[in-house]
């Protein structure tokens, strides 16, 4: 999977980003701007330090990569997906009658 930069993110993503950084240093008394140099790495490494922290997920379709805080989750293999449209694309064979269930559910993260 190649590493995608951060500023190829969309607008909305980046001001999620923000937000919770925000969010959380104020909760954990953490340097906003230590944070906010995340903007600045690769999605890659922002996904593996921030993402349980901050309580965002990162769409594993590799054509959005996404940032998100609430969305759709597999249980089986624990991917997450920004939206319907972006599960499908991965898993063709989903059908409506999956989501819901333990296939695939709607779910919000929060920070840890």
């Amino acid at each position: 999977m190649r590493k995608i930069f951060v500023e190829e993110l969309s607008q909305k993503s980046k001001d999620l980003f923000t937000h919770l950084a925000k969010q959380f240093s104020k909760e954990n008394n953490v340097n906003l701007d230590e944070l906010l140099d995340g903007l600045e790495s690769r999605i890659s490494d922002l996904q593996h330090d921030s993402e349980n922290a901050l309580g965002f997920r990162i769409c594993e379709n590799p054509e959005c990569r996404e940032l998100f805080n609430d969305g759709y989750m597999m249980e089986d293999n624990c991917e997450n997906y920004c939206s319907r449209e972006c599960a499908e694309k991965i898993y063709p064979e989903i059908v409506e009658e999956d989501y819901g269930t333990d296939t695939i559910f709607w779910t919000e993260w929060q920070p840890e």
